[in-house]
C-alpha cells in the first residue's frame, strides 16, 4: 500500500515537474527572442542553451514520466 502511494505521489511530482520546466522554458526562449530582436545583447546565446537544457530535463520528467505509468498499470496492486 505504501509503495503505490508513493509510485503515485512521484508520478504526481513528474508531472509538476514537467510543466513547471515548460513554463520556465517558455519564459527563456521569450527572454531570448527579446533580447535577440528588440534589444540585442550579448547574453542571447546562454538563454537560448538554458533554454535547451530545460527543455531537455523536460524531455527527461516526461520519459520518467509515462515510465512510472505503465508501470503502474502493469502492476495495479
Amino acid at each position: 500500500m505504501d509503495s503505490k502511494k508513493g509510485m503515485e505521489g512521484k508520478i504526481k511530482d513528474y508531472g509538476r515537474y514537467v510543466l513547471t520546466l515548460l513554463m520556465l522554458s517558455f519564459y527563456l526562449f521569450l527572454g531570448s527572442v527579446i533580447t535577440t530582436y528588440l534589444r540585442p545583447s550579448e547574453y542571447n546565446g546562454v538563454l537560448f542553451i538554458l533554454t535547451m537544457f530545460t527543455l531537455t530535463a523536460t524531455a527527461y520528467f516526461v520519459f520518467r514520466y509515462k515510465q512510472l505509468q505503465s508501470l503502474e498499470q502493469q502492476n495495479p496492486e
